[in-house]
């Protein structure tokens, strides 16, 4: 039985970022779904084709909703959803009250976000225990420092 090949929704307004992800992630061994902005995603994720990805990385400085808000709607609709914040801007790495797994700064080496992927396809606790409470959950198996939401 071949493995399950891990799903990740990328949300960025710039399209020149959205089609290098495009052709990097499938060469990681990954399936991606790209979207222009928040809205476009908040709008899938109503639909009925939506289906819950591995996670969601997401731009911070984007248009209309910005990445920190686009992941705070998420935690909320969906608690064990893995969020990674993707962005240029590194000063925001040093606020720790966001609602996302991991920082990733934007530019970043195929072998960064190939690594990262990789963290977020191992951590499945949230998809295997999803009636578990937060506050009840072990230390979950990233292998990567962040902020993790299961804690």
């Amino acid at each position: 039985m071949a493995e399950k090949q891990a799903v990740f929704h990328f949300v960025d307004d710039d399209p020149v970022i959205r089609s290098f992800m495009l052709e990097l992630v499938p060469d990681l061994g990954h399936e991606i779904k790209v979207f222009a902005s928040a809205a476009s995603y908040l709008s899938y994720t109503k639909s009925e084709i939506f289906r819950l990805p591995t996670a969601v990385l997401t731009d911070i400085q984007m248009p209309d909703m910005n990445g920190f808000e686009l992941a705070d709607t998420l935690r909320a609709q969906f608690p064990y959803l893995k969020i990674a914040l993707v962005t240029g801007y590194p000063s925001y790495k040093a606020n720790k009250d966001h609602p996302g797994c991991f920082f990733m700064s934007k530019p970043f080496f195929p072998a960064d976000l190939g690594a990262l992927l990789g963290a977020l396809s191992c951590c499945h606790y949230g998809e295997a225990n999803p009636d578990i409470l937060k506050k009840d959950s072990p230390k979950c198996d990233m292998g990567l420092e962040h902020n993790c939401p299961f804690k």
